[in-house]
């Protein structure tokens, strides 16, 4: 799980045992779920918010890092593809 305060943003993995790949950030004001990112072929291990909040970086047991622009769940870079 990764928190970014500034923005009111939580970002937390499906993962846990049913190994589920995907992200989903909720909005911490109303609890509201905002986005779900799907693009990992396995398991997501780790999540943090940039310091200006704009990306979300994810590793995965599938061996890739991926970046994410936080507001539009388009894919910033994929640096393992």
């Amino acid at each position: 799980m990764s928190v970014n305060y500034e923005l009111g943003r939580v970002a937390q993995s499906e993962g846990g045992l049913r190994r589920r790949v995907g992200i989903r950030i909720w909005d911490t004001r109303d609890w509201q779920e905002l986005l779900q990112i799907k693009g990992h072929t396995d398991q997501v291990w780790s999540l943090a918010f940039s310091p200006d909040g704009k990306t979300l970086s994810s590793g995965s047991w599938d061996k890739t890092l991926r970046l994410w622009r936080a507001a539009t769940v388009a894919e910033a870079r994929a640096p393992n593809n």
